[in-house]
């Protein structure tokens, strides 16, 4: 690292015309350059809440949303769709928990209708997941029913023969409708036997249940295969040259780089000749493996 320091001490009066030479590089360098850079690219942006999830439903959605725009089938939908070869879309998380959708696109009515269909796309995946969740629902509380059928089946089996033992021939008026203990028969549990009450007190809460039930499962499947609305659209906003200036700033950093290199060699070649600036870089890099070997 001795050369280095020699040759930084010998360049230093030389700053300045370093500096100026790296400029000039700078400036040929971006009027050549700058016009190639894209200046057509818009980007579309559509910010968003899920709403309206039942607190059954334990997905996070707001990380679903980063997977979701990666999802092959997603890209190959929207570049089949649109005629896109490889469609920009990304998501982000904004203020709140929301979702922000973006599509970047040299057309901006493209790039709105690409953002469309994935806020669209995306709704459809939310619908799909919630009915995967209604029909476990469905499945759990039509195995109650099953239950609670049976339950019923068995005590009007038991009462028809509490029926016949005690000579009775009422028989409840509400098996499956409504549950209503006013509709039981007026006589007391003493007349009718305390066996046959009770029975048919249990009977009809037993119905009362099994209709509740019924009404449960149907509210449930209410919720299946419809095309619920799980999107709401918080902000849409769009950006002209979004990557234009990280272009433009990759580009001065290695122009600059660029203009100190040729600067230097330049100055070396001059004070020191080709031999003594040949032999210079190779020392300048042996010293850099040794240090990173020591490191």
């Amino acid at each position: 690292m001795k050369n280095l320091v020699n040759i930084l001490v010998k360049l230093w009066p030389r700053k300045y015309w370093i500096l100026g030479i790296t400029m000039g590089i700078m400036i040929i360098g971006l009027i050549i350059k700058a016009p190639t850079i894209k200046n057509n690219e818009y980007q579309i942006n559509i910010e968003f809440y899920v709403v309206n999830i039942s607190n059954n439903i334990k997905t996070d959605f707001n990380k679903y949303a980063t997977l979701f725009v990666k999802n092959k089938s997603v890209l190959k939908t929207l570049s089949e769709k649109f005629n896109v070869k490889s469609p920009k879309i990304s998501a982000s998380f904004g203020k709140n928990k929301s979702i922000r959708f973006s599509v970047i696109n040299s057309n901006p009515k493209l790039a709105k209708e690409i953002v469309n269909e994935l806020v669209e796309m995306f709704n459809k995946k939310i619908n799909s997941i919630v009915n995967e969740f209604v029909l476990f629902d469905l499945e759990r509380i039509d195995y109650l029913i099953m239950l609670k059928q049976q339950q019923i089946d068995s005590l009007k089996q038991l009462l028809s023969g509490l029926y016949k033992q005690s000579e009775i021939t009422y028989t409840p008026n509400s098996y499956l409708n409504s549950f209503d203990k006013s509709s039981l028969n007026n006589r007391s549990s003493t007349e009718k036997g305390v066996d046959v009450f009770t029975e048919e007190t249990m009977l009809f809460n037993n119905i009362f249940e099994f209709n509740q039930q019924i009404n449960q499962r149907n509210a449930i499947f209410a919720q299946l295969d419809l095309k619920n609305n799980y999107i709401s659209i918080f902000s849409e906003s769009d950006i002209e040259n979004p990557e234009k200036v990280l272009h433009l700033l990759k580009l001065i950093i290695e122009l600059f780089v660029l203009g100190i290199v040729v600067s230097i060699s330049l100055f070396l070649i001059i004070d020191l000749g080709v031999p003594m600036f040949k032999s210079f870089w190779r020392q300048f890099l042996d010293d850099i493996k040794v240090s990173n070997k020591t490191v």
